[in-house]
C-alpha cells in the first residue's frame, strides 16, 4: 500500500519529468542555413544547466515582414517598440539580441537557446503573423501555451498539443525531423 508521502513523491517526480529535459544537448548544434522565403522559428530558452526550458517565443520571416512573438516576456530593445506581444520588422541584429536575451536579468541565468526552424507556405506564415498580432496577454508563465496554441491553429501543425510546459513543446518538435534544429549557447 502506498503511503501519502510516497504518493506525493511520485507526483513531484512525475511533475519534474514533465518540465525537465535531461537529455538536452550540452554542446552547440548547428545546421545548414535554412533558405526559404517563409520561415517559422520556435525558440525555447534553457535555464542554467538544469535541463529546464523556461521561456518560449516564435519568430516569423516572410519576404514582406518579420516578427518576434514574445508572449508574456519583459524583453525590450531601445531600437524597436513592442506592439502587445509582438516586435514588428526587427533587424537581424535585434533578432540576434533577442536570441541572446540581451538586457534581461535572466540572460545571466540562461544557458542556451533551442531554435526549431521550418519553411512554410506564404499563407501559413501570414496566418501565424495575424494570430500573433491578435494574441492578448494571458496569465503569467503561459508563453509555451501561447506559442503552442498558435502553432496548433496552423495548417500542418495538428501534431502540436497546446501545453503550458516548454519542455513538452521541445520534445514534440524534436520528434519531427522536418524542423531544422539549432542549439546555441548564450554568453
Amino acid at each position: 500500500m502506498l503511503t501519502r508521502r510516497a504518493l506525493l513523491l511520485g507526483f513531484v517526480v512525475a511533475g519534474c519529468s514533465r518540465i525537465l529535459v535531461p537529455d538536452l544537448p550540452e554542446q552547440d548544434v548547428t545546421s545548414p542555413p535554412l533558405v526559404a522565403p517563409n520561415v517559422l522559428k520556435v525558440v525555447i530558452f534553457e535555464l542554467g544547466s538544469q535541463g529546464l526550458p523556461f521561456h518560449t517565443g516564435m519568430i516569423v520571416h516572410t519576404p514582406q515582414t518579420r516578427i518576434i512573438f514574445d508572449p508574456l516576456s519583459t524583453w525590450e530593445s531601445a531600437q524597436i517598440q513592442r506592439d502587445g506581444q509582438v516586435f514588428r520588422d526587427p533587424s537581424p541584429e535585434i533578432e540576434a539580441a533577442y536570441l541572446r536575451r540581451e538586457g534581461l536579468t535572466t540572460q545571466a541565468l540562461s544557458r542556451a537557446v533551442h531554435i526549431f526552424e521550418i519553411a512554410v507556405p506564404a499563407d501559413v506564415a501570414a496566418q501565424a503573423i495575424a494570430l500573433a498580432g491578435a494574441s492578448d496577454p494571458n496569465l503569467p508563465l503561459q508563453c509555451a501555451k501561447e506559442v503552442s496554441t498558435l502553432l496548433a491553429q496552423l495548417p500542418g501543425f495538428e501534431f502540436v498539443d497546446p501545453d503550458v510546459v516548454p519542455a513538452v513543446l521541445y520534445r514534440t518538435l524534436r520528434e519531427h525531423p522536418e524542423f531544422r534544429y539549432t542549439r546555441r549557447a548564450i554568453h
